[in-house]
């Protein structure tokens, strides 16, 4: 079997939150999911459940709690009035309303190996955004991209102190384009992008994530928050927006950017 099936999850499409802000944010998607119903199961029109994401503004340590309070990942507890994500807390609430699931901040930011934590030997969250997308896919029927063991420990290829390289492959390799199309409709990936890093022991960082939603061969959608600007997306089946993607993360003077995909079926009848 390709997907590894943990549990038996009956997916709802979408989260129906109690917070306030989970109500304003659904409304548009929730109507446009029931429009859609259940005749049409080959695209349940995922992108339309994250469309209320696009356009919010990026905020640092910025994310939507269980409650739909938006807060940090510092400070969960603590509401604050206005939105904003940081590429993680996209990442989290996008998951949410995919999977049907409430996430709390502090499980999927989990130290899955124990290798990242305050004093670790590699360098503190030098792998946060691996641990995450792993953490938020777990017990999901779910296939890498490219193919990886699902727990390396520790999960880089050292070359020598301070020089490693993380899972993936090369963001400006063909074979990226390759695995893209690889995707499939109906399911949708998490993404983590690494670098060379020398701030950790480790060598390498998990720095940035984010979601693809592939609804076809001409449209495969790239969702991200980054800094100094609001949340977007790119269609990575365009030329011209890989192209400005590539641009945008460019290769550092240290080596490669690698990408990993971590693609999910849910079982929720839209496969």
């Amino acid at each position: 079997m390709f997907f590894s099936n943990k549990t038996k999850t009956g997916l709802s499409p979408l989260l129906l939150s109690a917070g306030a802000a989970w109500a304003l944010l659904a409304a548009p998607a929730a109507a446009a999911l029931e429009e859609a119903g259940p005749q049409r199961p080959a695209e349940c029109r995922r992108a339309e459940a994250v469309a209320p994401f696009l356009g919010l503004p990026f905020r640092a340590d910025g994310a939507l709690n269980a409650d739909g309070q938006w807060v940090t990942f510092t400070q969960p507890e603590k509401a604050l009035r206005t939105p904003g994500f940081n590429c993680s807390g996209f990442a989290v609430a996008a998951a949410a309303r995919l999977a049907g699931r409430n996430f709390d901040l502090t499980a999927v930011s989990r130290d899955r190996r124990g290798d990242s934590g305050p004093g670790a030997a590699l360098g503190q969250d030098w792998d946060f955004g691996l641990d995450l997308i792993l953490n938020l896919t777990e017990n999901l029927p779910r296939r890498f991209l490219p193919p990886i063991d699902e727990a390396p420990a520790p999960p880089l290829f050292v070359y020598a102190p301070r020089l490693a390289t993380g899972l993936g492959i090369d963001l400006h390799s063909p074979i990226f384009e390759k695995y893209l199309h690889e995707l499939q409709p109906g399911r949708f990936a998490f993404f983590v992008f690494s670098k060379p890093d020398r701030r950790f022991p480790a060598g390498v960082s998990y720095y940035h994530v984010g979601l693809i939603i592939p609804e076809s061969p001409e449209a495969i959608w790239l969702y991200h928050s980054t800094a100094g600007a609001r949340t977007h997306r790119f269609n990575l089946a365009a030329a011209g927006d890989l192209a400005r993607l590539r641009r945008y993360f460019p290769p550092t003077k240290s080596g490669e950017r690698r990408v990993l995909m971590v693609e999910v079926a849910p079982e929720d009848g839209c496969l």
